[in-house]
């Protein structure tokens, strides 16, 4: 055989081709993901499949390490929960805008509602 040197494109393609299908699934609402109404990627809610999210979460964490983008659309609401940085109301409502309309607008302070924007 001959011998050959790989640039990472094998690497590249294997984590492209990764991403895009655990996009593909989750915009056919299959699959480990869900579309969130700020059209980037989140957990499935109500679905056990931690195991299954842990090895996603290891294998993105490889992609990082090699400096190999993957193709999932995430948000700042997933970036900041995985980062440990606070959430507030402006991640509620970008996450889900009827909860924050209906729920969390309804019960906050007078004057607060301002502020909450």
């Amino acid at each position: 055989g001959e011998y050959g040197w790989d640039a990472g494109g094998l690497a590249r393609d294997w984590f492209n081709r990764l991403g895009v299908e655990l996009a593909n699934a989750a915009e056919k609402e299959d699959g480990h993901f869900k579309v969130w109404p700020d059209k980037t990627l989140g957990p499935r809610p109500y679905v056990n499949l931690f195991t299954d999210l842990c090895a996603i979460g290891r294998l993105t964490g490889l992609a990082v390490w090699f400096g190999i983008p993957l193709p999932i659309p995430v948000g700042s609401v997933l970036c900041k929960f995985m980062l440990g940085i606070p959430l507030g109301p402006v991640d509620v409502q970008q996450l889900d805008p009827d909860f924050y309309q209906f729920r969390v607008l309804p019960v906050s302070k007078p004057g607060e509602q301002e502020r909450l924007h």
